[in-house]
């Protein structure tokens, strides 16, 4: 069986994006919602995503969704699986000096979190201060790397399968990286 793509679609890209610089040195936490392509059986579609507003976000380090608002949320999906077909989760992981503790994609803490959840896939979005230039590009090992403004971003996709994860390919539409130029660049 052939690994696993994520596409994401643009909207939901830029959403992600958004929600870890919004929260600066902070992590930040969302739901991903799509499905799994039936035809090719190895492409799973994010169509949209929502960052979870009551989660304690604390400054280089995990960021605690409260037990309460988890439930809320999974009964949301439970009565509801079609409006929202659940598929994983996003956070970021922000490094804004040499000195603070990072870690550049699934953490052991992230990987027993994800082993524990129902959720078919994780995307960690690893955001700190940009220095030089970065085009936006998908790079060979799956991962989509960039720079907005002053920050360099790179966003990596995991799945789980027992007690083993899976790097996979994160695909979006070309098109959105135009967007992310400065109106000098183009």
């Amino acid at each position: 069986m052939s690994k696993p793509v994520v596409y994401l679609r643009s909207e939901c890209f830029l959403n992600i994006i958004f929600g870890a610089i919004d929260t600066g040195k902070k992590e930040c936490l969302g739901v991903l919602f799509g499905r799994e392509d039936k035809r090719s059986g190895s492409k799973l579609v994010i169509e949209n995503v929502c960052e979870i507003q009551s989660v304690c976000k604390r400054t280089n380090c995990a960021s605690h969704h409260s037990r309460a608002s988890a439930d809320r949320i999974n009964k949301l999906i439970e009565c509801a699986p079609e409006a929202f077909p659940f598929l994983g989760y996003f956070h970021s992981h922000p490094q804004w000096s040499s000195k603070e503790r990072h870690y550049p994609g699934l953490s052991e803490g992230d990987f027993d979190a994800l082993k524990r959840s129902n959720a078919k896939l994780e995307i960690i979005v690893d955001i700190g201060r940009a220095s030089g230039s970065c085009p936006w590009m998908v790079r060979q090992n799956g991962a989509i790397v960039g720079r907005l403004a002053n920050w360099r971003f790179a966003l990596h996709a995991y799945n789980i399968t027992g007690d083993t994860w899976q790097k996979l390919k994160l695909k979006v539409d070309p098109g959105v990286f135009l967007k992310l130029r400065k109106p000098t660049e183009k």
